[in-house]
């Protein structure tokens, strides 16, 4: 009898020292599909059902670890990230120690180091986020280069290459311990195959990540790969998921279809079954108040009562506080106004732009044409900045002209215009580094390229990337470097 018990503590120790494996059932792809829809609490309830009938799927860690990078991603709230964090830890740690031959090992750390990259640069720790981030680039590696053909790790090897490839100036010591460049237009090759992968039959439960990153990284770099979601022909509706109304929102407002817009935001999915994405009422608030509507204060309160965060509280106010001041309220304006210096942070372009704004005394003519501009009314918005000139006071007043209408002119097709104001606006700012200079190069850059003048693109190109210190200024100068790159080849 005693040797029967040493035989079967044996054997129970074997095969709990077996290692687990990843087991890519019902549970797991519901799951993550709950996860990137942000159904959280539907994620939640399958995850703890696959721990019943399955407690050794690797997949739990990974699992585990994507519920709580929504939750902080998305929510951007410090506290959040602090009780989360120790967990969230512990699931790449097991993932680590999990099946070494299985390509899904490597995929899986390659993500989870990358995200929680974005976590730590998203708080402030941006040294660790370095670290992480070169973690994610060498499992991205090992795993292409051991297993080529397993098309889910090239999602993370495509949004490297063009992260790497991008990476604006203030970020460049993050990544120079690499030792690689990056390649911009590999990596979009890599996102679109994997995104093409994740729309066969098995693997739809990767599709709204995949959509997610192919359509930000292409809109964001300027790669002209779709207008729209609808251009993908998706098999899901993209308005049932939150997060590809966040992405479909950014190409209508990159249109300027601002009625579109609001329509797709006010028919957004509200209720209690999806995690809140409180960044889409600022947007909505956004839209509204472009448009001059009636209430559209109703949404960036509803921001400022219920979002945790730090980041467009600047933005915010400054919105209500212009909003206000076109509508004649100077109350309300003013005390809007008042309350940027002192609120939220300056992580975000917007934020930044924000507080310069407020800098200076609001200018109704300009603000006037901004909103008529981005409702897409640009016979309105040309009619207002140009019925006179005497409106600009100062000399960052006459850039804010001269860019604003060169944007209207772009818009409206007539580039001959279009590049006279933008000249206009980089000679008026007599070398000066402003959104309104940065921006007037890049947009002079992607018309020169468009009408194949790759020299003069080149040259403007190279201004934008010489202008710094200006709110918005990552973005633009990664947006110029995928356009350099693109334009080199030429």
């Amino acid at each position: 009898m005693k040797k029967l018990l040493q035989i079967g503590c044996l054997v129970l120790l074997t095969l709990s020292s077996v290692k687990a494996s990843y087991v890519l059932n019902d549970n797991v792809k519901k799951a993550y599909l709950n996860i990137y829809s942000l159904h959280l609490d539907a994620a939640d309830s399958l995850i703890q059902q696959e721990v019943k009938a399955n407690p050794k799927n690797d997949f739990i860690s990974y699992l585990r670890f994507n519920l709580g990078f929504t939750k902080v991603f998305i929510s951007e709230d410090e506290s959040v990230y602090l009780e989360l964090e120790k967990a969230m830890n512990s699931y790449i740690n097991r993932i680590k120690s999990s099946n070494e031959n299985s390509p899904w090992r490597g995929t899986c750390l390659s993500e989870m180091y990358m995200l929680r990259s974005a976590l730590k640069l998203k708080f402030g720790r941006s040294v660790k986020s370095g670290f992480d981030g070169i973690k994610a680039y060498n499992f991205a590696e090992e795993t292409k280069e051991n297993h080529p053909d397993f098309k889910p790790c090239w999602l993370n090897w495509g949004l490297i290459n063009v992260a790497v490839g991008s990476v604006p100036d203030s970020y460049k010591g993050l990544v120079s311990a690499l030792g690689f460049d990056g390649n911009i237009e590999v990596g979009m090759d890599f996102i679109e195959d994997s995104w093409k992968d994740s729309q066969l039959e098995g693997n739809e439960f990767l599709s709204p990540k995949s959509t997610l990153i192919y359509g930000y990284t292409s809109l964001q770099l300027n790669q002209n790969r779709m207008t729209s979601l609808q251009d993908l022909n998706l098999k899901e509706d993209y308005r049932q998921n939150n997060l590809l109304v966040y992405l479909e929102s950014k190409f209508l407002q990159n249109k300027r279809d601002n009625a579109a817009l609001i329509e797709l935001l006010e028919q957004r999915d509200k209720s209690n079954a999806v995690y809140p994405i409180y960044y889409l009422y600022f947007a909505e608030g956004k839209a509204r108040a472009s448009a001059l509507l009636d209430s559209a204060d109703v949404p960036f309160n509803y921001y400022l009562e219920h979002y945790k965060g730090n980041n467009f509280i600047k933005s915010t106010h400054f919105r209500l506080a212009a909003y206000f001041f076109l509508k004649g309220k100077a109350e309300k304006s003013d005390f809007h106004k008042s309350q940027i210096g002192t609120s939220g942070n300056l992580f975000t372009g917007a934020d930044k732009m924000a507080e310069n704004m407020a800098s200076r005394d609001f200018n109704y003519t300009l603000l006037l044409g901004q909103a008529h501009f981005d409702n897409g009314l640009y016979d309105s918005a040309l009619v207002a900045l140009t019925t006179s000139n005497d409106y600009c006071v100062t000399n960052t007043d006459s850039v804010e002209m001269y860019y604003r209408l060169g944007r209207i002119h772009e818009a409206q097709g007539n580039d001959l215009d279009a590049i006279g104001s933008f000249k206009k606006a980089i000679e008026t700012s007599d070398g000066r580094s402003t959104y309104f200079s940065a921006n007037s190069a890049m947009q002079l850059a992607l018309i020169l390229e468009q009408k194949e003048m790759y020299a003069s693109a080149r040259y403007y190109l190279k201004l934008t990337l010489a202008f710094k210190d200006y709110p918005f200024q990552d973005g633009i100068q990664q947006q110029a470097k995928a356009v350099t790159k693109r334009v080199e080849k030429k």
